[in-house]
């Protein structure tokens, strides 16, 4: 008991190392951070998905700019080698593709 007086008294006193008091949010606040919380967790989806799609192009040697016309852009895209990229290659971009739209859409 003796403790928490002395823990209550350094509060008062104005000691910031004593003790620390924890207040609760209201709800309000509460849903203006959840908001941008989820702001910048689609923010962070939609630039790992940019990454992971030139990630997959990099080892090819191409580079392309990675928006709408993402489709479009992979046929035309050839290997540093010449030939085009391979059908497996290419089956795995409309999924991915489809993916970094609906989480632009969210930011």
């Amino acid at each position: 008991m003796e403790k928490r007086l002395r823990t209550l008294v350094g509060y008062h006193a104005g000691d910031e190392y004593v003790s620390s008091v924890t207040r609760i949010p209201s709800t309000d606040t509460e849903d203006r951070r959840y908001l941008h919380r989820d702001c910048w967790t689609l923010s962070s989806e939609y630039n790992q998905r940019i990454n992971r799609v030139r990630g997959s192009l990099a080892p090819q040697g191409i580079r392309l700019s990675i928006n709408s016309d993402l489709p479009e852009g992979l046929e035309q895209a050839r290997t540093r080698d010449g030939p085009p990229l391979s059908p497996d290659l290419k089956k795995r971009f409309p999924r991915k593709h489809k993916r970094m739209q609906l989480s632009q859409q969210g930011r």
